[in-house]
């Protein structure tokens, strides 16, 4: 099990398509760092420090690496991330299971293990692919941040977080603004490599590669975009996948749904193990 795990992870991860992708990422940051960062840095806090020497009252504060974090504020870069993320996140493996059963190359796998233990193998890849995917542009840009911009102290009396006393972790955050961020990152990991691991379901559901490809990307635009553009006033699961946008009040509700989009997954692959036992 360990074997094949590993070998799902090298294939996952050691491939040119993943490093696109990784790549993709981090350019979007890129252009956060230059259009929005670099000015706060050049222009702004020059600007800020100047102002506070002749009323530091008038200064609340120094754009700084939290508040420039690209996901903190509301700026084009930030959703256009969120917005491609769960396709340039499957997009290196989320075809894989479609293709192996394809080509037969589950057949050689067979006679060595068991196939559920394929699957899950197959489940553990997506999962950790995408999440990495969709986590490590908010590492680079965090540390990007931190080589341009001071550590500012987050304070609540300010809008610049777009995090409030609703805010699920808001306490968090103004008190221990390092570790936020680390939920926050965690947060995105688990919940893109949750929405990568539909790629499997789809594989159950299409026989059509592209639709397999793009299931995660669909679930996410048609439940969030579409539904925020129409402004249709009930919850939208992956909305939460920007945490500084979930309410302590929709924590439960956003578990349910969560829980029963796990399930679904669980589903699917039980399904997958049972069916034809003798795949060769």
């Amino acid at each position: 099990m360990k074997t094949l795990i590993k070998i799902e992870l090298e294939r996952a991860f050691k491939n040119k398509i993943f490093l696109i992708s990784v790549l993709i990422g981090i350019a979007i940051v890129a252009y956060h760092v230059f259009a929005y960062v670099v000015p706060q840095r050049v222009t702004a806090i020059p600007f800020y420090l100047n102002v506070y020497k002749t009323s530091p009252l008038k200064v609340d504060r120094l754009p700084g690496v939290y508040s420039e974090w690209i996901a903190m504020n509301q700026n084009a870069a930030r959703e256009i991330l969120f917005v491609i993320l769960p396709l340039i996140a499957a997009v290196p493996y989320g075809i894989s299971l479609f293709l192996d059963e394809k080509n037969n190359y589950i057949n050689n796998i067979a006679v060595r293990t068991k196939k559920r233990n394929y699957y899950i193998a197959k489940a553990i890849a997506l999962f950790l692919s995408g999440g990495a995917i969709a986590a490590l542009p908010l590492v680079v840009s965090f540390l990007a941040n931190a080589v341009i911009l001071p550590f500012d102290t987050p304070a609540s009396y300010t809008s610049a977080y777009m995090i409030f006393a609703t805010t699920v972790f808001g306490d968090v955050f103004f008190s221990n603004p390092l570790l936020y961020i680390t939920i926050y990152i965690l947060w995105v990991f688990v919940g893109f490599g949750l929405l990568n691991v539909f790629c499997f379901v789809a594989v159950y559901i299409m026989e059509n590669r592209f639709a397999v490809l793009m299931a995660p990307f669909i679930i996410y635009f048609t439940s969030y975009v579409i539904l925020n553009i129409a402004g249709i006033k009930i919850a939208v699961p992956w909305s939460y996948l920007q945490m500084n946008r979930l309410n302590s009040d929709n924590v439960w509700q956003a578990c349910i749904e969560v829980s029963v989009f796990i399930a679904v997954i669980c589903l699917a692959i039980g399904i997958r193990c049972s069916k034809n036992k003798d795949i060769l």
